[in-house]
């Protein structure tokens, strides 16, 4: 799935403040800085996650890790 920011930011919304919540992308449009910025907003993590086809960036979000073997 493409970045969707707007369906991003509404979830995150929905979220209750005390959940943690972490975020796999697999499509490289969502490593952006308006999305970290989202992320950020929420305290949610971005997952570090990497196989053949994508990387995703080393980018704090949250104050929490989450790390996914390939």
């Amino acid at each position: 799935m493409k970045c969707d920011l707007s369906l991003l930011t509404e979830f995150l919304a929905s979220l209750p403040r005390r959940v943690r919540c972490a975020f796999e992308f697999r499509h490289v449009s969502w490593f952006s800085d308006d999305v970290y910025a989202a992320l950020r907003k929420a305290n949610a993590a971005l997952c570090h996650a990497e196989s053949e086809k994508l990387e995703t960036p080393e980018v704090e979000t949250g104050r929490f890790w989450v790390l996914s073997p390939a």
